[in-house]
């Protein structure tokens, strides 16, 4: 858990001189292992940011984007998060794949 403390407190440092963090998770779970996302307040900043960032050495490793998208921390106008809203059941009907029987 010290660890994880000390990687948000590293990448909060590196990361603030873009804008206002939000939220940075940061796991230690196998398959998350290495990956953290930061939440900035607005687009700008993030975009920055990643552009300024990438292929940075952060403890020995370049940084690198794999992907960007919206935060659950952010709300719409509406109270509604994006992450919260649920994918019409066609859609996860759609993702499965059949069973050979």
């Amino acid at each position: 858990m010290r660890r994880r403390a000390e990687l948000k407190k590293c990448l909060y440092a590196i990361f603030s001189q873009f804008g206002k963090i939000m939220d940075i998770v940061a796991m230690k779970t196998y398959r998350l292992r290495g990956q953290a996302w930061i939440v900035f307040a607005d687009v700008a900043a993030s975009t920055t940011a990643l552009r300024s960032m990438q292929g940075f050495p952060f403890f020995d490793k370049p940084m690198v984007r794999a992907g960007i998208g919206a935060s659950s921390a952010l709300r719409c106008p509406g109270g509604v998060s994006a992450a919260s809203k649920q994918l019409p059941a066609a859609s996860s009907e759609r993702r499965r794949a059949p069973r050979s029987g």
